[in-house]
């Protein structure tokens, strides 16, 4: 574990060959920006910083896992969540989130884990908490 604080730099978001973007255990802030030039990205671990804002935008061919918890974070899940195809993890739990569990989750055929635990005001909507609970 480092001891990096700050924000992480936008020109990070701009290796588009990078595969882990891996940032645990720090003490950095400020919010991500939406993924979209990083074809190769399979990993975002920022998990235990005190990172804010909303859960960004990711567009990834082949994304795997999504860890975020234990942060800032506010807003809703993005519905363009359930559009990363080969998503097996996404920890998202004890951040400030709100709202319902996006419908578009349930198309994540491939999802393994999934931890939406300590978050305020959550809800679901249609079938993804019947679907998605026996995983």
């Amino acid at each position: 574990m480092n001891k990096l604080v700050g924000v992480i730099p936008i020109e990070i978001f701009q290796l588009s060959g990078m595969t882990t973007l891996y940032f645990h255990g720090n003490s950095l802030n400020g919010s991500l920006p939406p993924v979209s030039n990083m074809e190769q990205l399979e990993t975002i671990f920022v998990s235990n910083n005190q990172l804010s804002g909303k859960i960004p935008e990711i567009k990834a061919n082949g994304f795997k896992t999504l860890l975020m918890e234990r942060n800032k974070f506010s807003g809703s899940i993005p519905n363009s969540l359930g559009d990363l195809a080969s998503l097996k993890t996404l920890d998202l739990s004890s951040n400030n989130i709100r709202g319902s569990i996006p419908e578009s989750l349930e198309n994540l055929k491939y999802m393994v884990s999934l931890n939406l635990s300590r978050w305020k005001g959550v809800s679901t909507s249609g079938d993804v908490h019947s679907q998605k609970t026996n995983l």
